[in-house]
């Protein structure tokens, strides 16, 4: 049976090898050049060259039509080629266990500063903010406390203090202790807490920015599609949504899917589910990674359609006093 990455590996070459197969270019240069080679010199008429000239460009373009049926016929086996890998996908039984959340792997510094920068750019008191998900994202340093040592998860939720009120929600309560404790009590009795994974007790069209990584990474499409809709109703309009996924369109990617570690979530897919949604992709990243497990980090970050707004002027300042 064929493996998923070998599928994978396969459709990338192809359309590589197509897309440099420009043989509609060619002739378009050849017909061009043959006018002005004609067109330089106007004094040659009533000539039997002349003549011929102009019967090769015709012939030239009667080729086109030609062609282009045959890109169409080109784009049905690349279908043929996605179907396969979709059905190939299918039948991988996945069955992940609490482990794989807490693998240990390494992300390149240079990666982890793009996502903290890219969270950074949304970061805004005007509006509440939410994360996802607080399970082990990747260390820059592999040890054996590799559960204690997570500071990148401790940066992403650094880079959230600027939302007000910023929010945390998983499953598992120690995980969002792990990532909030390091905070002075202050600012910890205004974090807002859900533990849960119903995402439809949280307050809806709120959110000024939701951030969600190494979560989706395990989710197959049917699921990640719902769990979208579900964000998409948590945010304002203009609000945005980042999170982690497993571009399964990239041989490195499709290959974690044959070691039953994370799903098949082609980018194809993704644009699909996306738009029937209601989102917009803003960016989407695909980024090499010198892990030799993770080789490539991917993420996106759609948008809700219409215009973030807020009525605040400042931020909320005051102190809760009993009447007693």
């Amino acid at each position: 049976m064929d493996t998923l990455h070998s599928l994978v590996k396969f459709r990338s070459n192809l359309i590589t090898c197509l897309e440099n197969l420009s043989a509609e270019d060619s002739i378009n240069s050849a017909v061009d050049q043959l006018g002005q080679v004609m067109s330089k010199n106007p004094e040659i008429v009533n000539f039997t060259t002349h003549d011929k000239l102009i019967q090769s460009i015709t012939r030239y373009k009667d080729i086109l039509p030609t062609l282009k049926n045959i890109e169409e016929y080109n784009h049905t086996i690349i279908q043929d080629i996605e179907e396969r890998i979709d059905t190939t996908a299918d039948q991988i039984e996945l069955n992940f266990i609490d482990e794989l959340s807490f693998q240990v792997f390494q992300l390149d510094l240079s990666i982890s500063q793009l996502i903290l920068d890219s969270i950074q750019k949304y970061a805004d008191w005007s509006y509440p903010g939410l994360r996802l998900g607080c399970r082990y994202v990747g260390q820059n340093t592999v040890n054996e406390h590799r559960e204690k040592d997570n500071n990148l998860s401790i940066l992403f939720s650094n880079h959230m203090v600027a939302f007000d009120p910023l929010y945390f929600c998983d499953v598992n309560d120690t995980l969002i202790s792990q990532t909030t404790e390091h905070f002075n009590d202050l600012y910890k009795n205004r974090i807002r807490k859900y533990v849960t994974g119903d995402l439809s007790i949280l307050p809806e069209n709120q959110f000024g920015f939701v951030f969600c990584w190494w979560v989706l990474n395990f989710y197959d499409i049917s699921s990640l599609e719902t769990y979208l809709k579900n964000v998409y109703n948590l945010l304002r309009p203009g609000g945005t949504f980042m999170f982690s996924y497993n571009n399964s369109d990239i041989f490195e990617s499709a290959r974690l899917v044959d070691m039953n570690f994370m799903s098949h979530v082609p980018y194809r897919h993704l644009v699909k589910i996306c738009s029937n949604i209601g989102f917009e992709i803003i960016r989407n990243h695909d980024i090499v990674n010198s892990d030799p497990l993770i080789q490539i980090i991917s993420w996106v970050e759609i948008k809700k359609p219409g215009i973030l707004s807020t009525i605040k002027l400042q931020q909320v300042l005051g102190k809760i006093q009993s009447n007693n």
